[in-house]
């Protein structure tokens, strides 16, 4: 945590003699009406006609895999299968007979996701002919906040369902995932969560742990309801808050806990290997704590965002100037900064090897990557990506009165979960301009040089069966990095 703070403590140095209110939450934009209920659930009201007659409905949940005790893993997914079979006001076969009565499609329109750290129901594109709709969508969003059906002769039914889709998972992708994530995650509770969980576990979990799942982890202060389309936004928060606050708040409940990853002093290495994979690739992955949630809503935030994405496609402009080059021994690469769970970050670095050159590619990426490192980027390189930035968003703000309504939920979806700021319109563009245009060469070379470490460094080759008699072993790899990182020539060689 140490090193992610010097670094923001660098970048804060470097603008706060330009610029005040660095560490000041950055404003809601006011055309969203953002509240909490009594109960500890926070909605989220916006008009937005684009398109025209429609609005999305969404429920969040800050809950996911994580909160799966070992017993329970698979459930928070079972779950979801289970909200849409009934709830105690939609019995069974009601919710998706109603959806259908509307011309809304399962995967399109109406659908959910359960990822390792949150989980979300959403109904998407609902027409608004009649306000019979309305209300029956937010009794679905009331249900499916405290009151999914979970008979036990159901669930029993849902297991088969659930692992005929785990059969159809048993692909080259979720098998280098097991194998991988347990080591990228160095042993935490991220490595062994897979949100499907196994065959076994799904057969024999007992109902019971279903049933503690739910009741412990689903209420109301872990949950936001969203609520964006072409609707009256005083009516709609009216009827949001009469149908929601009935939901009860939990007794004692239980904290929601957070799990950093471990550090590793040195270079672990995974070698993961399947028949059916086509290709090989090499990522490097250096992680490092992340920055508390609290801080992302700050201009001091915003401007170590820019910093990071310029960090990563300066890197990335490198790497590809190689690939570029003849018989380069790596086809394309890319270079980029961003979150791996709740805890922690990472600067991910990946590239496609040349067959047969897999040892040869991994040392000119790592060369590169360490000659930043040193002797860092031009100016001009920094200007280049800054034009294209600020024309980027330029056009986002051009583009701000057409924003779509799934557009919307999505970035209040962020600011519910990561606490990302949602300014409006002109506001964004202004706080954009000004933290990119105070980015210099100078603070992103400092912040290559302090996040690309020695330690927390994680190589992963994954490569089809057919090809592990010819990859470089762990101790090659970590060798490579190694002797790069003592051996390297002077500026200018």
């Amino acid at each position: 945590m140490m090193l992610r703070n010097s670094v923001l403590g660098l970048i804060t140095l470097l603008f706060a003699t330009t610029h005040t209110g660095a560490q000041e939450q950055i404003a809601t934009d006011p055309a969203v009406r953002i509240g909490r209920l009594d109960n500890g659930m926070t909605y989220y009201v916006r008009h937005n006609a684009v398109p025209a007659g429609r609005a999305d409905f969404y429920i969040v949940f800050n809950v996911g895999a994580m909160e799966e005790e070992d017993a329970q893993q698979g459930l928070a997914h079972i779950i979801e299968h289970m909200a849409f079979r009934g709830t105690r006001n939609m019995p069974e076969g009601t919710i998706t007979n109603f959806f259908r009565s509307l011309g809304m499609r399962v995967g399109v329109n109406y659908n959910a996701a359960t990822a390792i750290e949150h989980t979300y129901y959403m109904m998407a594109g609902v027409p608004l002919e009649r306000e019979s709709v309305v209300d029956s969508v937010l009794l679905i969003l009331h249900d499916w906040s405290q009151f999914v059906t979970l008979d036990e002769d159901k669930v029993d039914y849902e297991r088969g369902v659930v692992l005929d889709e785990l059969r159809r998972r048993n692909d080259a992708h979720h098998r280098l995932r097991d194998k991988i994530n347990p080591v990228l995650y160095n042993g935490s509770r991220y490595g062994m969560r897979n949100i499907i969980s196994d065959e076994e576990q799904i057969r024999s979990f007992p109902h019971q742990e279903l049933t503690d799942f739910y009741a412990r982890w689903y209420r109301p202060d872990l949950q936001a309801v969203i609520a964006v389309g072409d609707f009256d936004a005083d009516e709609m928060e009216r009827k949001l808050r009469e149908v929601m606050s009935n939901v009860p708040m939990q007794e004692n409940p239980a904290p929601k806990q957070y799990y950093p990853i471990p550090n590793n002093e040195l270079p672990v290495v995974i070698i993961a290997t399947d028949p059916e994979l086509n290709g090989t690739s090499v990522n490097l992955y250096v992680k490092r704590a992340a920055q508390p949630v609290d801080k992302n809503n700050t201009f001091d935030a915003l401007v170590s965002r820019h910093a990071h994405t310029a960090l990563g496609v300066l890197t990335t402009w490198r790497l590809t100037e190689i690939a570029r080059q003849q018989d380069a021994p790596f086809t394309n690469a890319s270079f980029s900064s961003g979150a791996i769970s709740n805890s922690n970050d990472a600067l991910i670095g990946g590239m496609m090897p040349r067959e047969g050159r897999v040892g040869e590619a991994f040392e000119a990426f790592y060369t590169e990557i360490e000659r930043i490192r040193r002797y860092g980027f031009e100016a001009a390189e920094l200007e280049r990506f800054k034009g294209m930035s600020l024309e980027r968003a330029r056009q986002t703000h051009s583009r701000s009165a057409n924003r779509s309504t799934g557009e919307l939920v999505q970035a209040y979806m962020k600011h519910y979960l990561k606490n990302e700021p949602v300014p409006d319109a002109e506001t964004q563009w202004q706080l954009d301009s000004a933290a990119l245009n105070m980015l210099t060469v100078e603070m992103i070379n400092a912040l290559m040089s302090g996040l690309i470490t020695a330690t927390n460094n994680t190589i992963i080759v994954s490569a089809p069966e057919s090809h592990e008699a010819s990859l470089p072993s762990r101790e090659e790899l970590t060798g490579i990095m190694e002797r790069t990182r003592v051996c390297f020539p002077p500026a200018g060689l």
